[in-house]
């Protein structure tokens, strides 16, 4: 049995593009988060970072505490 290709392609491709700069938590904005024990923490960003493997950080000032830095992916925004 011979297989032929097929005249078109199996999948369409385009082009796609990142635009890394967006940021979905801007300076200023109220966020919370779960800590290790299991409450709820409360704060506002301060600053965003990006590390080398391309993980956005965020410091937030945390309501009544000092400031944590924390992976993007774990924070949630209050909505207000």
């Amino acid at each position: 049995m011979k297989l032929t290709r097929p005249r078109q392609p199996l999948l369409q491709t385009c082009a796609v593009s990142t635009v890394l700069a967006m940021n979905a938590f801007p300076n200023g904005t109220r966020v919370f988060y779960w800590a290790s024990g299991g409450e709820i923490k409360y704060g506002t960003v301060q600053a965003t970072n990006r590390m080398a493997d391309g993980t956005q950080i965020v410091v937030v000032k945390v309501d009544g505490e000092g400031h944590a830095q924390l992976p993007v992916s774990s924070l949630v925004k209050v909505n207000q």
